[in-house]
């Protein structure tokens, strides 16, 4: 299978997602349309098909013990005709060569921009200062991970975030007066996609949309899987809350 047609695959599986996205948006939880960007990521990325059970050797002479023959019928004709015209087959191994080039030039281009603009929010990042109040070492405490985690306050950051998968960091606005119930539901939200790898899955989509630079549905997808992430985080933070928790947590993100 060839990177176009696993690029066909995935964008019917993309397109599938977003009609399901748009016709059960409210009845499915985030989690559900996760699985099926998965799904669209696995074939994008997987160079590799189902075996069919049927094949039209099957049904052909050429299956039944004939193949010798067909073989001394076909063969000469074959190699006369690739004699014959050389041509049209160099030009198509030149314009695959090209095509292939095109192709590698723009994926190492797009994962160099996306690379690039991530190192320079790191170098802004790391001008953070670690966030050492005993709410926030207690808190620590009672929201442990197999990982080391840190949290730190920028004053050049206007939203909470998390970066890093070895060493994630939950990152603060250090201009930000929260009270201790509102720091809560934020660092909560960011640890829940420390404890679901979410960076690392990032990544992964960067990957796939530095592979598939050229199909716009992968954009498309990348953008709608970002949200559905965000999506599915809030969803484990305020599975137990009421309706005034709720509101209180969505004022405080």
């Amino acid at each position: 299978m060839n990177l176009l047609q696993m690029s066909a695959m995935g964008s019917v599986l993309i397109v599938l997602t977003i009609l399901l996205r748009k016709l059960l948006g409210d009845r499915l939880s985030p989690g559900c349309f996760l699985a099926f960007w998965a799904l669209a990521g696995l074939r994008l990325l997987l160079p590799v098909s189902i075996a069919s059970p049927f094949s039209v050797y099957q049904v052909l002479p050429i299956a039944h013990g004939n193949e010798p023959m067909v073989q001394a019928a076909i063969l000469p004709s074959v190699l006369y005709e690739a004699q014959t015209v050389p041509q049209p087959e160099l030009t198509a191994s030149a314009f695959a060569n090209y095509a292939v080039m095109l192709w590698f030039c723009g994926a190492v281009v797009c994962f160099a921009v996306i690379a690039a603009t991530h190192w320079r929010s790191r170098t802004i990042y790391n001008t953070s200062l670690p966030v050492e109040t005993a709410f926030v070492r207690n808190w620590m405490q009672t929201h442990k991970l197999c990982r080391k985690y840190q949290i730190r306050a920028c004053q050049q950051v206007a939203t909470p975030l998390t970066y890093g998968v070895i060493c994630p960091v939950i990152l603060l606005p250090a201009n930000q007066d929260m009270s201790d119930e509102e720091l809560h539901m934020v660092l909560l939200h960011e640890w829940n996609h420390i404890r679901h790898f979410d960076t690392f899955w990032q990544w992964v989509l960067v990957a796939i949309c530095s592979i598939h630079w050229f199909n716009p549905l992968v954009w498309i997808a990348y953008t709608m899987l970002g949200r559905d992430i965000e999506y599915a985080c809030d969803e484990k933070v305020i599975k137990d809350y009421n309706a005034e928790e709720r509101k209180a947590y969505a004022t405080a993100l």
